[in-house]
């Protein structure tokens, strides 16, 4: 497993708590995950990842701006 730790920071006026937990339940196999928030946003902080860690950040990413944007149309 990968040790090192990224940490996101998600505008709360794009991304909805919804989505960040689905993403994140779909994604905790692959790395651990702690979310926090602060008025403005989302705070994610990504460690222990059993892939390279860029490319699950990536990965994590994508999946959820296709989450989000799905559940907007």
């Amino acid at each position: 497993m990968n040790k090192t730790m990224t940490e996101l920071k998600l505008s709360k006026i794009i991304y909805e708590h919804e989505n960040i937990k689905e993403a994140v339940d779909d994604f905790s196999k692959m790395a651990y995950f702690k979310v926090t928030e602060s008025d403005e946003y989302y705070l994610i902080s990504i460690s222990d990842s059993k892939y390279p860690e860029e490319r699950t950040v990536k990965e994590f990413e994508n999946y959820l701006i296709d989450l989000t944007y799905k559940r907007r149309k």
